[in-house]
Formats: structure tokens, C-alpha cells, sequence
């Protein structure tokens, strides 16, 4: 879990041997982030997509606080 108020992780997974991901909700900007980093935390890909292109309208009715 990334531990800023802001950024809601979503889930993570391994790509293959030292690649990584973390998926996560930009609540800011509203933007759905997928972060490919190695095993040294080096960033070696960012994907960025706003959150209505990625749920639609759900996203209004999918979070709660």
C-alpha cells in the first residue's frame, strides 16, 4: 500500500524476473496509474488514464468515504 492520503492503491502484481507494477487511483487528478518499476524501484513505466474513460459514470458510485 503507498501511504499518502491522496493515492488509493488498487492492486499490484510481478511482470517476470526484477519487473514489477502497482495499479492506483490519482484522487487528485482522478486518474487511474500504473507505475512498471524493477526491483531497485526504478520507474521504467507510467500509464495514466482518467478515471471516467477507465470506469464510466460507476466512478461516482464505486468509492465511499
Amino acid at each position: 500500500m503507498m501511504d499518502v492520503p491522496e493515492v488509493w492503491t488498487i492492486d499490484a502484481g510481478v511482470i517476470g524476473e526484477d519487473r514489477y507494477w502497482i495499479r492506483f487511483l490519482d484522487a487528485d487528478d482522478r486518474y487511474v496509474v500504473v507505475f512498471e518499476f524493477d526491483g531497485n524501484f526504478d520507474i521504467l513505466l507510467e500509464m495514466r488514464v482518467d478515471s471516467l474513460a477507465w470506469e464510466g459514470e460507476d466512478f461516482f458510485t464505486s468509492r465511499t468515504r
